[in-house]
């Protein structure tokens, strides 16, 4: 059996607490023609320093890469410099430096990337916090083993991917470029970009440990800090290539195009909601009440948004 070349990438921000776990979990990848390349991204803690003693004592047969960037680049830009410049494969596996992957993650990764008009691949994982310890819950308790899914069945249930278990093709790149340099995630628009292409698939089979800790770029302290205006905006310029190269018709087009303005308004209201000692933030609740523009869907779901974060401050 041939194997051809996978890069799996690992992405590290101030992580000193973790990163010793991750690499190690990286190291210990099963797949036998593998680049690791692991990448800070300007540090300042230890993080760095802990990669350097783990690199320097490394004895196995993957080839490794080390990487810190002189200054913080933030991840869209920080994620375009590991695959543009780092990697040499077609396949890229990505991972954080707070969470662990299991042996087989690579190789089931490119099982199923190397399927036909596959695009991007996310596995489930099991929680730990942060000192490891498995709580006892996965991230998906689905009971079957793979789906797959178009960019229509995306949006119709609501899919929560996991992208602490993102594979994907690197075609991604060469079709739509690199992000970019200031959007805040790669999660979402990388699947976004798989959709657009293709397919994308989603395996049930526990792959990786998620640490759940406050600093997780989705985390409590976090995941209201997002801009969501530059996802949206990164959204809208993968998609109007799309359209204008003939990747996507028409139809297809204002479909997804609805899609993601009610994307950004939802997570925009979130964000609006969750500040609720700010009178902006009641005025703009009153407004979606009363406007006609909202359906009565989406004003119940901002109701219910309203009552339980309430309850929460």
């Amino acid at each position: 059996m041939e194997y051809p070349l996978v890069s799996y990438c690992l992405f590290a921000y101030n992580q000193e607490e973790f990163i010793e776990a991750a690499v190690i979990s990286a190291f210990e990848q099963d797949y036998p023609n593998l680049e690791i390349i692991i990448s800070d991204d300007c540090s300042k803690d230890k993080t760095f320093d802990i990669i350097t003693s783990l690199y320097q004592n490394y004895k196995g047969h993957h080839e490794i890469t080390i990487n810190r960037n002189t200054i913080n680049l933030g991840v869209g830009a920080h994620v375009n410099k590991v695959i543009t410049k780092l990697t040499n494969s077609n396949y890229i596996v990505l991972a954080g430096g707070d969470d662990i992957s299991l042996p087989e993650r690579t190789s089931l990764s490119y099982q199923l990337l190397s399927k036909k008009n596959v695009f991007s691949v996310h596995f489930n994982a099991i929680l730990i916090n942060e000192k490891g310890v498995e709580l006892n819950k996965n991230i998906y308790e689905k009971s079957f083993d793979i789906e797959s899914f178009d960019i229509y069945k995306y949006y119709k249930y609501g899919k929560n991917i996991n992208g602490s278990t993102k594979a994907f093709n690197k075609k991604i790149y060469s079709v739509f470029n690199e992000l970019e340099d200031t959007c805040p995630t790669e999660d979402t628009t990388l699947t976004f970009r798989s959709l657009l292409l293709g397919n994308s698939m989603l395996s049930y089979k526990v792959v990786a440990k998620r640490r759940i800790h406050s600093n997780n770029l989705s985390g409590a302290n976090n995941i209201y800090k997002i801009d969501y205006r530059k996802i949206l905006f990164q959204y809208l310029i993968d998609l109007n290539y799309s359209f204008k190269n003939n990747i996507i018709d028409n139809e297809k087009y204002r479909f997804i195009k609805n899609q993601i303005y009610q994307y950004y308004i939802k997570n925009f209201a979130t964000q609006k909601i969750i500040r609720l000692k700010n009178l902006n933030t009641i005025k703009y609740l009153f407004y979606i009440m009363f406007s006609s523009k909202y359906s009565i869907k989406f004003k119940a779901f901002i109701i219910k948004l309203f009552i339980k974060q309430l309850y929460v401050f």
